[in-house]
């Protein structure tokens, strides 16, 4: 599976329930990525799980990680779910 693949899973499901729209994909690809997609999202919850309120708002205010590195953008996503998880809002 190509992981670079638009995370647009169901996009046929709107209006039209699916009647008229073409289906490109079977529903094993489908369901793979889905899969991919969760677990993407299981590894960014986890790279930052055990950074306190602290950590967290100093990592996003200098864009660092805690091994005083530039956040990479999968960094910069993880972060941004870490601080959601913690403030309930996104960071400014």
């Amino acid at each position: 599976m190509d992981p670079r693949f638009d995370h647009t899973i169901f996009y046929w499901i709107g209006a039209t329930r699916g009647v008229d729209a073409p289906m490109t994909s079977s529903l094993a690809v489908q369901w793979d990525v889905l899969e991919h997609h969760l677990q993407h999202h299981a590894r960014m919850i986890h790279r930052f799980r055990d950074a306190g309120r602290d950590a967290v708002i100093r990592m996003w205010s200098s864009q660092i990680n805690e091994n005083g590195e530039r956040l990479s953008q999968f960094e910069r996503d993880a972060l941004i779910e870490r601080y959601c998880e913690l403030f309930g809002i996104w960071p400014e």
